[in-house]
């Protein structure tokens, strides 16, 4: 097994990682959220439907299915990522199947993301059209 870190931000004073931890199979990373307490790093606690749920998150893609996971410190939040595409038309074009966002907001009052109905809409909106411009 090994560990390295793949991106930090500050979110509103707080020090939050997301660490690739091992490949998880042919085209995907295992990633975890991992924040500070005092000077220890543990792991982030992720809250949905008011039920302490517990993440980890894949990042890679394939020809037909895609995960990633980003922070976002201008939005305190995480986004969790996935996509399919159901192959190309006659044409070339690629024919998109499912693309969900689920955004994860940082409450420093609970020391939890909790997941944001609102900006999962807005971000799933967002990003999944940029993901079908790219090509993805």
């Amino acid at each position: 097994m090994r560990a390295g870190p793949a991106d930090a931000a500050d979110f509103a004073g707080n020090s939050i990682a997301l660490v690739d931890v091992c490949p998880l199979g042919a085209y995907t990373e295992l990633m975890v959220a991992m924040r500070l307490e005092g000077s220890q790093a543990v792991l982030a606690s992720f809250r949905k439907a008011n039920h302490k749920v517990d993440l980890e998150f894949a990042q890679g893609s394939s020809v037909m299915h895609g995960k990633d996971v980003k922070l976002v410190p201008k939005k305190r939040a995480i986004y969790d990522i996935s996509w399919d595409n159901d192959g190309m038309d006659g044409t070339g074009n690629v024919q998109w199947g499912k693309c969900v966002v689920d955004a994860y907001v940082w409450n420093s009052k609970s020391k939890t993301f909790d997941w944001d109905a609102k900006l999962t809409k807005q971000a799933t909106r967002s990003h999944c059209e940029d993901l079908k411009q790219q090509g993805h």
